[in-house]
């Protein structure tokens, strides 16, 4: 298309705009997964032997007991929270002052925290009381076992200076992980006793 083309001429001959082009993107294709009885048709059009269709149902039974085996022996609860607009040094010093402790008592702590990182790790730790629930363990018996704050990629941002100069502007962010787990009876007597 010319340039002639691209420039609409409105009635005053002294205005001219841009024509706009709407062109409409395209729709992703779907990806297909390769099954490896059709791995032979991918090229062409045909359809699959009756003997490769019994097989993959068969296969999708026993990856669906398979599923069913792992969540029903899940023992904990997990949550991560990715890309938080945060510091991690921010984030350790709340993080710091949970790990071990019981659930309960983690949301207490963050209640009263002085903290701006204690909000979204709340939220976390709930998300993750709220799954181990789900697996059917029972909330008041649950402690926090695993939590950590990672490093996430930095925001690039870039601030106008003196004498047409740029500054570079690294707005951080972070990754936070909480696993909790369900308290053995015999670890709340030993626990008691210290």
């Amino acid at each position: 298309m010319s340039a002639s083309q691209m420039m609409r001429v409105s009635s005053r001959p002294s205005v001219a705009r841009p024509c706009v082009n709407v062109r409409r993107a395209a729709a992703p294709r779907a990806v297909r997964a390769v099954i490896p009885q059709q791995a032979a048709f991918v090229g062409r059009r045909a359809q699959p032997q009756p003997l490769a269709l019994a097989s993959r149902v068969v296969s999708t039974a026993a990856a669906t007991e398979e599923v069913s085996a792992v969540t029903t022996d899940r023992v904990c609860g997990e949550c991560s929270l990715k890309n938080l607009k945060m510091s991690v040094f921010k984030v350790r010093r709340v993080i710091n002052q949970l790990r071990g402790r019981s659930y309960e008592e983690c949301l207490v702590l963050l209640e009263f925290m002085p903290y701006r990182a204690c909000e979204p790790v709340k939220r976390c730790l709930m998300s993750a009381a709220a799954n181990a629930k789900f697996f059917g363990l029972n909330k008041s018996q649950l402690y926090v076992e695993e939590c950590y704050a990672d490093q996430g990629p930095y925001m690039k941002r870039f601030r106008p200076r003196a004498q047409g100069r740029a500054n570079k502007i690294l707005k951080p962010t972070c990754r936070v992980y909480f696993k909790v787990s369900e308290r053995s009876a015999g670890s709340e007597i030993e626990e008691a006793d210290a």
